[in-house]
């Protein structure tokens, strides 16, 4: 999946909704350049161990970050079963290794709810807010902070 460049009439408040673990996570769609299935990853051995690696995506090295290792949550499949979530960041693009990606929602007023207090501290540095859909929560991803 292919989202090209955002457009002044996109609007915030639609979200890439993704498991990462057993979490509902959601990601600003205006931050979400493509969405591929996994592809073979390069260990780096010296990288920290929630960066996976790196890939080639069609002549550009993109660095693989382990969305779960870095939420601090187990991993429900096997990476090589994982989808990578592709974002723009300070001009490059950085993967995100999710387990799957569910769908895109769009946030009526009032759906989207400050971070519970509750949250485990890995996952709530890293959340903007929680966005109540009709049959369960979604846990906002703050792209800046989880990518810093």
């Amino acid at each position: 999946m292919s989202f090209g460049t955002p457009t002044a009439s996109q609007r915030a408040e639609e979200y890439v909704v993704f498991l990462v673990g057993e979490l509902r996570c959601g990601l600003d769609i205006r931050r979400v350049q493509e969405i591929d299935r996994n592809m073979p990853i390069t260990r780096v051995f010296t990288s920290p161990p929630d960066v996976r690696g790196v890939i080639n995506l069609r002549g550009e090295i993109v660095t693989i970050i382990d969305l779960a290792a870095r939420l601090g949550v187990p991993r429900t499949r096997e990476a090589t079963a994982c989808k990578t979530v592709v974002v723009q960041a300070d001009g490059e693009l950085i993967g995100l290794l999710v387990e799957d990606v569910e769908d895109i929602v769009k946030a009526d007023d009032g759906r989207v709810l400050p971070p519970p207090p509750h949250l485990p501290q890995h996952v709530a540095r890293n959340a903007s807010g929680v966005l109540a859909t009709d049959d369960s929560l979604v846990i906002l991803i703050d792209a800046d902070t989880i990518l810093d």
